[in-house]
Formats: structure tokens, sequence, C-alpha cells
């Protein structure tokens, strides 16, 4: 899935044959300025930052369509990853410096809002981690990296 950020739509892409990648159906509108995609291979989800819209579209990659509405998290959405195996998004917001956290069970935003002392950019999570949620964020101000960890009590 590929995020066409001055179309506002995403492509799917058959990449069968990596020489000859094929797009598959037509694309996909969602909001303005789609930033990342993250793939959910368990739920059949795409989860798509639109960075103007300050919200997260999701696309139902069997159907091939937008799951509306979409979700509103904080301002300027960016990096995106996903924990498959807890069901949980988490959107890296670069205007107001916060992580919103998605549960991919009910596609609702949890009430859980990270503030942190830097502009996050992108987001990736730190597997095998017991009794947390641990990711790594970059600081686009510094090109430092900050480790956040969230209590998996705090998860749904």
């Amino acid at each position: 899935v590929i995020a066409d950020e001055s179309n506002g739509e995403v492509i799917l892409v058959d990449l069968t044959d990596p020489a000859a990648p094929t797009q598959i159906g037509s694309p996909i509108p969602v909001g303005w300025s789609p930033g990342r995609v993250a793939i959910d291979s368990t739920r059949n989800l795409a989860l798509v930052t639109n960075q103007d819209d300050m919200n997260v579209s999701v696309v139902n990659l069997i159907t091939r369509q937008e799951i509306l509405p979409p979700l509103t998290v904080g301002q300027q959405p960016f990096g995106i990853a996903i924990d498959e195996t807890r069901g949980i998004a988490v959107v890296a917001n670069r205007q107001d410096s916060t992580l919103s956290l998605i549960n991919l069970s009910t596609l609702t935003v949890l009430p859980l809002t990270v503030n942190l002392p830097f502009v996050p950019t992108e987001v990736a999570l730190v597997p095998g981690i017991p009794g947390a949620l641990r990711l790594l964020t970059t600081d686009v101000a510094s090109d430092n990296v900050g480790v956040v960890e969230i209590s998996e009590s705090a998860l749904p």
C-alpha cells in the first residue's frame, strides 16, 4: 500500500513479481496529505495518517474501501506503527508532540494520549517487552531517538 500525498489516496500494489509490480484496482481516496501507512495483516487493515486532516484513515484490504469515519488523533499525525499481538496502533503527532493510541479491534482512539518533551516524527515498536509497550520515536528537532514505555495495564 502506497500513500499518494498529492492526490489524497492510497494505491494497492501486487508485489508477487517484484520486477513487475502491478496496481490492484483503482486508488482509494483517504484524507489530505496521507503520510505513512501501516499494515495490520491480522485484521486485513491499512492505517493511513492524514497530516492535514489530523486523522487516520482505516482501509479494509479485502473490500478495498475506507472504513468511515476516519479516526481523529493529534495534530499533524505522521508516523504510525502497529502491534498486531496487542491490537494497538501508535500514531506520532508532530504539531502537538503527542502519541495517540488506536484500538484495532474496536477502531477507536484510546483515551490515553502520551505527551512528549520533543517533536515526534516516526515511531517504531520494540517487540518482546513483557508488561509494556516500548516505542522508539524520532525527534525531528534534535535528530535524536526517544524511548517511550507504556505499561500494559494502561492498554485495553
